[in-house]
């Protein structure tokens, strides 16, 4: 579906000013938690509901090292649980918020 170079035009316009919009609000908006930085949050809110094993660079749309940084720090911090999954072999680990982010 072609689109005209006036409706290309205004739908850039209007992306660059939603990203402003996004960068205003990162930088007034409240911390959700004092040990959280902004790009860890989608994982915890993820997690929120009880534990899950996902795949969460997938989920979160986010590298694997992106992901496993932000999981060790939530970790560290005392915000995420993280153990082996039952009946699973190799590298998958089940994820749950603690009650300190809850």
């Amino acid at each position: 579906m072609a689109i005209s170079l006036k409706t290309a035009t205004r739908l850039s316009m209007e992306m660059v000013r939603v990203m402003k919009l996004f960068g205003t609000i990162r930088t007034h908006a409240p911390k959700v938690h004092p040990g959280v930085e902004p790009a860890s949050c989608p994982i915890l809110f993820s997690l929120t509901a009880g534990p899950q094993r996902v795949s969460l660079p997938e989920h979160v749309y986010s590298d694997v090292s992106t992901v496993s940084r932000q999981v060790t720090t939530l970790v560290s911090r005392g915000l995420l649980e993280k153990g082996p999954t039952p009946m699973t072999v190799g590298s998958a680990w089940s994820r749950s918020a603690t009650k300190a982010w809850r």
